[in-house]
């Protein structure tokens, strides 16, 4: 897991193709073909990740929503980040 640089910034990367069914956020990755299912804290991150919003503001957003601890928030942001990442659903700018 990496720990990411409260000023990073992240965008979704061109190939997938995603969509809100119902409440639920589904992701497609174009190249893997894999689906990926996002709960409601991952959902709030992903659509904070708009190539503009810094990794502290994302946070920041999650401590809010889900009242949790700031901790608790940069691990969880962290964590998914890191995945997105691996699964080149994201790139850093």
């Amino acid at each position: 897991m990496s720990n990411f640089s409260p000023n990073k910034v992240f965008s979704k990367c061109d190939k997938i193709v995603w969509r809100i069914i119902d409440g639920e956020t589904i992701i497609l990755g174009l190249e893997d073909r894999n689906v990926y299912t996002l709960n409601n804290v991952s959902t709030l991150i992903w659509n904070s990740i708009n190539g503009k919003a810094e990794i502290k503001v994302i946070i920041d957003k999650i401590v809010k929503e889900f009242r949790i601890s700031h901790k608790e928030a940069k691990q969880d942001v962290n964590d998914f980040i890191c995945d997105l990442e691996k699964n080149k659903l994201i790139a850093s700018k």
